[in-house]
């Protein structure tokens, strides 16, 4: 088997909570600025900072902006990338820079009084799709080793809890472990 990178991590709607002198409503996705400068994002913590199989970072709103504000992405070394938008933005893109192994954060900045309905906020790249790419078949090829793999095609060094996909003298079927 061979696994693809993804194309696509989205960021949660739920829980935009990084940043002060700024609200956030998690019913309508709406960020308003109370203070000038302030910013309201996302926070990376230490478990999940690398973002290096992707090549940008998309922020699309829900309807065109009224005001112009910024997209900032900061990384762990003190370094930002910062990109600005005009009124009537409804997407935006920022590529992320060679230090996305490394990212703390992702936010939107704007004046006091700014409001930004967001639609969605995600990673990209132009990589190849999610998933298994191929399957190889051919029996007898691996010599009665017994390989295992996650349900999503993840190859695992040992079997684990649950269902998984064994791979034994050119047969592959899923296995339960108990």
């Amino acid at each position: 088997m061979q696994e693809n990178p993804a194309k696509t991590f989205n960021l949660t709607l739920k829980k935009v909570n990084e940043g002060g002198g700024t609200s956030y409503n998690a019913d309508t996705h709406t960020i308003t600025i109370q203070d000038n400068g302030s910013h309201k994002g996302w926070f990376f913590n230490d478990q999940f900072r690398d973002f290096s199989a992707f090549d940008s970072f998309v922020m699309e709103f829900q309807t065109a902006t009224e005001n112009g504000g910024e997209i900032g992405i900061e990384y762990d070394e003190g370094s930002n990338t910062t990109q600005s938008f005009e009124a009537g933005t409804s997407r935006i893109i920022v590529p992320l820079s060679a230090n996305k192994n490394h990212l703390r954060q992702v936010y939107i900045k704007g004046d006091a009084g700014n409001s930004y309905i967001l639609k969605a906020a995600s990673f990209t790249t132009n990589k190849a799709t999610t998933g298994i790419n191929s399957i190889n078949t051919s029996k007898g090829q691996d010599n009665g080793q017994e390989t295992y793999y996650t349900i999503d095609g993840k190859r695992l060094k040992k079997p684990v809890h649950g269902i998984n996909i064994q791979r034994k003298n050119g047969v592959i079927r899923k296995v339960l472990i108990k």
